[in-house]
């Protein structure tokens, strides 16, 4: 076997080629001990392998086991800015084989152990914050592009979440929950969901579609009544005998009630 080239480490200790003034081009060729070949126990090698063991009892791992930071530092005059953003790690997954392929550019995996106790499990966390006195023109908490210009035939999806709990139903579920904690302004956020379009495109053919039978077991939508927004206690007008209550909605610019009924419509 060939001697092994790259970069190792395991349990904190590393080994890597000094730095230079040049760029150090990692390659591994047949034999290399990096990736460790393709059957038995070294299927899924990887090129690159940390193995890190936390064991503080008090500060286990706060800092992450890799950590990257990226300044625009301040020593140095840098007055203008080419509207393209710093970018702290970037990552490229690219097939230019003949063969078809499937491509992942990142797989996160957490796992709670079965001997251990945990009290949150969280598979991606971030953070796009703007700090007091700074002042941003547009912020997003994920800006994601789903891009073709070949063809998809089948499906596609900008974002994806399957849910898969296959133990006690917890109090509180939902595929995607939203919230405003903001605490030290009284400001709302301006919506929930927001859909737009392109100036040339026809945008969605729905706003949203159940696809399949049984999805949806209860209602189409539960909210919570507020006596305003959304009342089921004071319904008013020429039907108030039959119907009880009100949703409120915004149609163009003036606002209109969808009126509710006591009991489920018949034939």
């Amino acid at each position: 076997m060939a001697s092994p080239r790259g970069l190792r480490g395991i349990n904190g200790q590393f080994a890597a080629p000094p730095f230079t003034n040049k760029a150090y081009v990692w390659s591994n060729a047949p034999g290399d001990e990096y990736p460790r070949g393709q059957t038995g126990s070294y299927t899924n090698t990887p090129y690159l392998d940390f193995n890190l063991y936390a064991s503080s009892l008090t500060m286990p791992a706060r800092a992450g086991a890799i950590r990257m930071q990226l300044t625009r530092t301040a020593d140095y005059p840098i007055t203008t800015w080419d509207g393209n953003a710093d970018t702290t790690l970037k990552v490229y997954n690219l097939n230019a084989a003949a063969n078809a392929a499937g491509g992942r550019i990142i797989a996160l995996d957490f796992q709670a152990r079965s001997n251990a106790l945990i009290t949150q499990v969280s598979g991606i966390e971030g953070n796009t914050r703007v700090s007091s006195g700074a002042t941003a023109t547009t912020m997003y908490g994920i800006l994601h592009t789903c891009e073709i210009y070949g063809t998809v035939s089948t499906t596609l999806y900008g974002m994806k979440i399957d849910m898969r709990n296959e133990g006690a139903a917890p109090t509180t579920s939902a595929a995607i929950h939203l919230t405003n904690s903001n605490a030290s302004l009284a400001t709302a956020i301006g919506a929930a969901i927001s859909v737009t379009k392109g100036a040339t495109n026809l945008g969605f053919d729905y706003l949203i579609d159940s696809l399949a039978a049984d999805c949806i077991n209860t209602a189409v939508l539960r909210v919570y009544d507020d006596g305003t927004v959304c009342n089921d206690t004071n319904a008013t007008g020429t039907f108030a005998t039959y119907q009880k209550g009100y949703l409120t909605v915004i149609v163009g610019t003036a606002t209109r009630y969808i009126w509710l009924a006591d009991t489920a419509p018949t034939a």
